[in-house]
């Protein structure tokens, strides 16, 4: 009987502590008033996925993936960005994964651009922390909205 008892309070004890600790992977933020979801293609058979969010205080939030081939792999969350007419900055932070190699390095990723409509384009800057990474890879990208609205602008 006291074992059932400890067993049972164990069981209650870790459910607790996975319900209090579970994180949404995604980095949505749940103050969001409206998402947008870009598809963006990178120079050099790369790709990248980027979610909008805007905020009820009117800051737009970005989390996604920036990723060169099927190799390398930029994660990151809670990224600001800032819209100023149809024009945008966003400065990104995270861990980048090479999977070829299996090794790790810190990034930054600066992107601007402009928004069209429902279509986006721009330039890029990423620097990676590790020495046996390159130190700076820059270039351009294009991006199409792939679902949502009211976070980027669009003209009447």
């Amino acid at each position: 009987m006291k074992e059932r008892k400890a067993l049972l309070f164990m069981l209650i004890i870790v459910l607790f502590i996975f319900i209090s600790c579970k994180k949404d992977s995604t980095g949505s933020n749940n103050n969001a008033v409206a998402t947008e979801t870009w598809d963006i293609s990178i120079e050099t058979r790369s790709s990248g996925t980027w979610t909008l969010e805007l905020q009820t205080d009117g800051t737009i939030t970005s989390y996604g993936s920036w990723s060169y081939g099927s190799e390398v792999s930029c994660p990151y969350t809670n990224a600001p960005m800032i819209i100023t007419g149809s024009d945008f900055t966003m400065d990104a932070t995270g861990t980048a994964h090479h999977s070829e190699f299996n090794v790790d390095s810190q990034f930054t990723l600066s992107v601007t651009g402009t928004f069209n409509n429902g279509t986006a384009a721009g330039e890029y800057v990423i620097e990676f922390s590790e020495n046996e990474w390159p130190e700076t890879t820059s270039g351009v990208w294009t991006g199409t909205l792939a679902s949502g609205e009211g976070v980027t602008p669009t003209d009447p």
